[in-house]
């Protein structure tokens, strides 16, 4: 029984070492910006990857109330010329924007220690229980780290008004980096009264 609760507990600290979860690393918030509170957001996914582009800005846009889909304003043909793209978003009476893009994936290292259990305390009953709690070495398992930058911007006065960086380790999914990076991002936007 002692030996598959330490199996056990030793799994757990492994899985532990792999989990995802996103964290807010930094952030940052222009001290000389009136108090911003948006009501109608173009919310923009920066990514080559169309599909990635759309799914992300979905998740971005159902976080924040008021916003849009940066893709059902910009055609993707005029994505990357600045003059259409600030054409299209004064036509459509946006007052706040915000951009997400990925800035780094990096492999980490982290090293899983290994589990040890010193047994009875006499010799003949560690002798014989030793066998059963051998000691399992270590070993490295690299974290896969995904960075992201998230800015928020007033369209009106063309000025960037907060910026963070959140670094999601070990995403098991597309979906799951996205929802985690927004759900992280939204938050701290909605405790900077932003959204």
């Amino acid at each position: 029984m002692r030996t598959r609760t330490l199996l056990w507990l030793g799994a757990m600290a492994a899985a532990a070492g792999c989990a995802h979860s996103t964290e807010l690393a930094t952030s940052w918030r222009n001290p000389t910006a009136t108090s911003a509170r948006f009501h109608h957001v173009i919310a923009l996914f920066v990514s080559n990857d169309v599909a990635l582009r759309r799914t992300a800005e979905d998740r971005m846009a159902s976080q924040i109330g008021g916003a849009v889909p940066a893709y059902t304003v910009v055609p993707d043909s005029e994505v990357r010329d600045a003059s259409r793209v600030q054409q299209r978003i004064h036509d459509a009476g946006f007052d706040g924007a915000v951009v997400m893009r990925v800035v780094s994936v990096e492999l980490k290292p982290n090293y899983a220690t290994g589990y040890w259990y010193p047994g009875p305390t006499d010799l003949w009953g560690y002798w014989g229980t030793s066998w059963g709690y051998a000691y399992d070495p270590g070993y490295m398992m690299p974290d896969k780290v995904i960075t992201v930058e998230s800015a928020v911007y007033s369209v009106p006065d063309n000025k960037l008004v907060w910026a963070g960086r959140t670094e999601t380790f070990n995403p098991s999914s597309l979906k799951k980096l996205i929802d985690g990076v927004v759900r992280v991002s939204v938050k701290r936007m909605r405790k900077e009264r932003l959204l």
